[in-house]
């Protein structure tokens, strides 16, 4: 005898009418087998639709004789006789047996859905894994967020080690003059932990000591910093070239909001503009739409078409 069946069909083809008939089948033989079924779905609405079919088909085939069975439940009967090997009279008993004992003890009524079922089981051993027995679980991300930040915080002068890196991230912010906002930086850092590719990573958090983590902190900030000099000097170079050559940005294709405007942002320290430049710039780049209206057939436009071989060097690699 198999121990699984799988059914495999597409939407709206009657799965859920099979998995109830499947589930009637074993019970209408050995009532008191409900506490032995676990039925998994995926949302609150599924499960609660298929306990309310379960008890309903009960409900009928306990409250009717054979010849009152309403048109509808015909085809459910013949194929639960079928499966069984009962007889109309043996499902009718059985099944008012099931209805009382669900009825009763509705908490072994197990249709739920994944996460109320994880939810029991990590209930079950809250104990061994050292949680509280009261513990509950928030579905609400921002919630949980703002709670841990507010939480992390409270713990500012009361924790040597959280006071400390809290107090050298709120100096370093300043000393770059960046926005030292911290629970609003924490709070967007946060984002990170829900996101589907970071998911398998927050398991290997716990192989990072402090020590460890400043490490590659300071790594980051160096590799940035390189990074955005980099970039700085490019941009600085592409401007120079266009000056030496007495081009003004309205020569330019959209002028300070396409190519030169991009160059110009880098220069002045805006080095996120490189990872995120606009259609006018993406424009010039793939298209060699690098002349405005105003330069064409004019010597200015020339001069920016035997420049753009140069300034095409000094774009950021995206």
């Amino acid at each position: 005898m198999n121990n699984f069946l799988v059914y495999k069909s597409s939407a709206g083809s009657g799965k859920t009418y099979t998995l109830i008939s499947v589930y009637l089948q074993i019970v209408l033989k050995e009532p008191s087998r409900f506490r032995n079924i676990l039925a998994i779905t995926f949302t609150n609405k599924a499960a609660n639709e298929i306990k309310h079919r379960i008890v309903s088909n009960l409900k009928v085939l306990s409250s009717f004789e054979e010849n009152e069975i309403p048109e509808k439940y015909s085809h459910l009967v013949n194929s639960l006789r079928e499966k069984t090997g009962l007889e109309y009279p043996e499902i009718r008993g059985n099944a008012a047996k099931v209805l009382t004992l669900i009825l009763h003890n509705y908490g072994d009524f197990a249709v739920s859905t994944i996460d109320s079922f994880m939810h029991r089981i990590i209930r079950s051993f809250s104990f061994d894994l050292k949680l509280s027995m009261n513990f509950d679980i928030e579905m609400d991300t921002a919630l949980l967020q703002a709670e841990t930040v507010d939480s992390l915080l409270s713990d500012v002068g009361k924790d040597g080690f959280v006071t400390d890196i809290l107090v050298k991230f709120v100096q370093e912010r300043a000393e770059s003059d960046e926005s030292w906002q911290i629970e609003r930086d924490l709070l967007k850092f946060s984002d990170n932990l829900f996101g589907e590719e970071t998911a398998e990573l927050i398991p290997r958090l716990g192989e990072f000591t402090a020590e460890k983590l400043a490490s590659v902190n300071r790594k980051l900030n160096q590799f940035l910093t390189s990074y955005e000099t980099s970039l700085k000097s490019l941009a600085d170079e592409a401007l120079q070239l266009i000056q030496s050559h007495g081009i003004d940005p309205e020569y330019f294709s959209q002028g300070n909001r396409g190519i030169y405007g991009y160059f110009s942002k880098i220069a002045r320290g805006d080095t996120d503009s490189a990872s995120e430049p606009n259609t006018f710039v993406l424009k010039t780049i793939n298209e060699g739409a690098w002349l405005s209206s105003k330069a064409q057939k004019k010597p200015e436009g020339n001069a920016i078409l035997d420049i753009s071989e140069q300034l095409n060097h000094d774009l950021p690699e995206n």
